[in-house]
């Protein structure tokens, strides 16, 4: 359907608003195929107005929304919990009055969706799902329901939190396509644990993991078999380096 002219605010494309639109949407997505994806998704159903921020660091940074954005709906990529920390929840929520907060990733820890509902989440939408469970998603989440397994709201609700702080989440947290990404850029366990903010142990153990959910032995073979079964994406497709078969990994 053809989109309303607007104006562009901060960043923020606003749009007269459409009587028949059910839900306005802010989508913070840093990938440009994944943000695409998911536009076409949810406008498909007709009942769905994307502000969509393109530029996702100047929401992360604002101190104040701007005049006339409010979002039902604000949906938040794990890798930026991941990349900037939990505190983007609340955040978010302050920044946008009103506005509900779903995460949206791969992680299905029940724990996980508890620490992200623990914060003012109302869900956790895996992106394994289904194209048409979004709209559904986003409905339950704008009648002010919350989308998660009931065993999750279950431990949100006796009080499960991370393990001291934002960054124990983040070691509960660690997204497998960012570590596979950080092992293809060539760095050494050490300085994925600084980039995560965490202990090298931790890391140690996530790649061990790895190892055996794929059934290899070394970092050679687990960058292979990522490459193999394209579990980066596109993302190291379109490095300027893409093209070169060499791949320099740390010892």
């Amino acid at each position: 359907m053809p989109k309303a002219e607007g104006t562009e605010r901060f960043g923020l494309i606003v749009g007269a608003r459409d009587s028949s639109i059910m839900i306005e949407l802010l989508l913070l997505e840093p990938d440009f195929w994944r943000f695409t994806g998911i536009q076409h998704v949810a406008e498909r159903s007709g009942q769905v107005h994307l502000l969509g921020e393109r530029h996702f660091e100047k929401v992360l940074t604002m101190k104040r929304a701007p005049a006339g954005v409010s979002p039902a709906i604000t949906m938040l990529a794990h890798r930026l919990i991941l990349n900037h920390g939990i505190a983007l929840i609340p955040h978010l929520r302050d920044l946008f009055r009103g506005t509900n907060v779903i995460v949206f990733g791969e992680d299905d820890r029940l724990e996980l969706t508890a620490a992200m509902l623990a914060v003012g989440a109302r869900g956790y939408f895996l992106m394994s799902a289904a194209g048409g469970d979004l709209y559904h998603a986003l409905k339950v989440i704008g009648e002010g329901r919350i989308w998660a397994p009931r065993e999750a709201v279950a431990l949100s609700a006796r009080g499960s939190k991370p393990e001291g702080d934002a960054s124990a989440l983040t070691h509960a947290a660690i997204d497998e396509r960012n570590l596979l990404q950080l092992l293809y850029e060539g760095l050494t366990n050490k300085e994925m644990a600084a980039r995560f903010g965490l202990a090298e142990v931790t890391i140690k153990a996530r790649m061990s993991r790895l190892y055996r959910k794929y059934g290899v032995k070394t970092r050679v073979q687990l960058l292979a078999t990522a490459l193999r079964r394209d579990l980066l994406g596109r993302d190291w497709n379109e490095r300027p380096d893409a093209g070169n078969d060499q791949v320099t990994l740390p010892p």
